[in-house]
């Protein structure tokens, strides 16, 4: 029943797209019992009937309109099933929805970001370990430029870390296909820090014509996302 009506309520958004697919099981978040409050909207859960731990992350717009809302999800969803085959990118398990919010449900990263551990275990990074970080971070990237998909948020804080020091590509919600329109994006001054230099600039689009000189945004592409 929960499916029907996740299915049935983003019907409208899903007219709009062809790649958005309409059949996606939902879990429920209620056999998974939450272990770890890491953020407001990220936690730790268990399911202790096969004694593994999952990372439960609220859909940050829960609060945008029903139709808005189930579309991003789809979206979001859609684009991290195309990236099951990596190892360089967060595991995906599913949607689990409970009490009217939905969560991604993806692996659990025991150091959570890089940002954090850096910050946290400082003394343990020697440059091999920097080395190795790297090399992960840059295959995860290449991996997702073959498949046509431009991460769009490539930052210390969704870079996350597992147990064996392993570290996979998260956060998916600015995420786009190569085919697909460019969206109006809104940075804010943390992600602009990590920039790359010619999506500050402006070009001079012009009009001899009319003798007009117009500004326009330079495209977004895989060579800003090789810069962060």
């Amino acid at each position: 029943m929960k499916n029907i009506n996740f299915q049935t309520s983003a019907r409208h958004a899903i007219e709009d797209s062809s790649e958005i697919e309409a059949n996606e099981p939902l879990l429920d978040g209620a056999k998974y019992q939450r272990s770890y409050l890491h953020t407001k909207k990220i936690e730790k859960r268990t399911l202790y009937s096969r004694c593994e731990e999952f990372c439960f992350k609220e859909f940050s717009n829960n609060t945008s309109p029903p139709d808005q809302s189930q579309f991003e999800i789809r979206r979001q969803v859609n684009i991290l099933k195309e990236l099951k085959d990596s190892d360089h990118i967060i595991r995906f398990f599913g949607v689990a929805h409970e009490d009217s919010k939905f969560y991604l449900v993806t692996e659990w990263m025991e150091f959570g970001n890089l940002h954090e551990y850096y910050t946290n275990y400082s003394e343990l990074i020697d440059w091999n370990t920097k080395i190795k970080f790297a090399l992960d971070i840059c295959r995860g990237v290449a991996y997702l430029h073959e498949c046509k998909i431009l991460h769009h948020d490539i930052q210390s804080t969704n870079i996350l870390v597992n147990r064996d020091y392993k570290v996979k590509i998260a956060n998916f919600g600015l995420s786009k296909k190569f085919s697909d329109i460019t969206r109006n994006i809104t940075h804010n001054l943390e992600n602009i820090r990590y920039m790359a230099p010619e999506k500050l600039l402006l070009d001079n689009d012009d009009d001899r014509n009319n003798h007009n000189v117009k500004k326009k945004k330079v495209p977004y592409d895989s060579k800003c996302e090789i810069y962060r």
